[in-house]
């Protein structure tokens, strides 16, 4: 520490009583950084934690002009960064709207987003699991100001899913990484810990539809009937049966994504050509079934509309 002081003498383990001291001030300061005591850079609140004095700097620290940016002008961009990587499309933004709305009730729209502490996801975590589902129906068209303590004193007799809020504290949890990442903030205090476990999926005892269900959807008469001239409907139902296809990802089947790997006929689902997709898992190639390509004859009927100049498989479909 100082060579002008014997290692074991007195004076030595005084220096290194208080070398230690002073390093436990400066943890318990970094701490009240995370936990949110100390924001931004009010460095005289962490200097008095320290025990030292600021007076001898008088010269004015200074201050950057400009404003951190506000939580609703984050989820704008985290919203059009979305949709301009084609991962959102506007019913997705739809979808996400609920969320959406409730975390600007609750942070404040005008809150810059390096002052969300951990302490208030922790309590915005804490609000989720007291409210009733569908919240927003029963007397909570906003959540601002609402505490633990109130809710509690309502005593709701259901509260929301444990997945609702997985989904409620999963969207915070990634506006806050597209914060982190763009450097709006140092670290996401929307910490991993807060969210619940998923809940244990109870395994379906029977099948979705039982024999007697697809009888009746796929009754000769019946479908025909419904499927009039239109070749997807007669098409995506049946496939979507023997694939397990969504009903989404078969109608944005273009003629390129149908093609043969030695003798057997595939389809191939990707993020082309402007598809949806629900995730990137969801990126597959799958066979078709010999009803579909023998029986059903899909395969002449692709080659019948390739041939008639159209990109897509089922060309009367428009996006919604």
């Amino acid at each position: 520490l100082r060579p002008d002081v014997e290692a074991g003498s007195e004076a030595h383990e005084r220096l290194c009583y208080e070398a230690l001291k002073a390093e436990i001030c400066v943890l318990e300061a970094c701490q009240g950084r995370l936990l949110g005591r100390f924001k931004g850079t009010d460095e005289s609140a962490v200097l008095e934690t320290l025990g030292i004095s600021n007076d001898y700097d008088n010269e004015e620290t200074p201050v950057s002009s400009e404003p951190t940016i506000s939580l609703a002008k984050l989820l704008e961009q985290y919203q059009q960064s979305k949709s301009d990587s084609k991962k959102w499309v506007p019913n997705t933004i739809r979808t996400y709207q609920a969320r959406t709305n409730t975390m600007l009730q609750f942070f404040g729209s005008d809150t810059p987003v390096d002052r969300i502490t951990l302490n208030e996801c922790r309590e915005y975590a804490k609000m989720l699991r007291l409210l009733p589902p569908s919240f927003a129906l029963k007397g909570y068209e906003s959540v601002h100001g609402l505490t633990e303590s109130v809710l509690k004193e309502r005593n709701h007799s259901k509260t929301m899913d444990v997945s609702t809020q997985r989904d409620y504290l999963i969207f915070v949890r990634s506006v806050l990484g597209y914060a982190e990442d763009s450097q709006y903030i140092a670290k996401n205090p929307m910490i991993k810990n807060l969210i619940p476990a998923k809940k244990k999926q109870v395994r379906l005892q029977r099948l979705p539809f039982d024999s007697k269900d697809l009888e009746r959807i796929f009754d000769r008469d019946t479908f025909m009937n419904w499927v009039g001239d239109k070749p997807s409907r007669f098409y995506i139902p049946v496939m979507a049966l023997y694939t397990g296809c969504r009903l989404e990802e078969l109608a944005n089947l273009h003629i390129v994504d149908v093609f043969r790997v030695e003798g057997l006929y595939c389809i191939d689902m990707n993020f082309n050509n402007g598809r949806r997709l629900k995730n990137e898992n969801a990126i597959r190639t799958i066979p078709l079934h010999k009803v579909l390509t023998k029986d059903l004859k899909f395969i002449e009927y692709v080659d019948r509309i390739k041939a008639e100049g159209s990109q897509r498989v089922f060309p009367e479909l428009t996006l919604a």
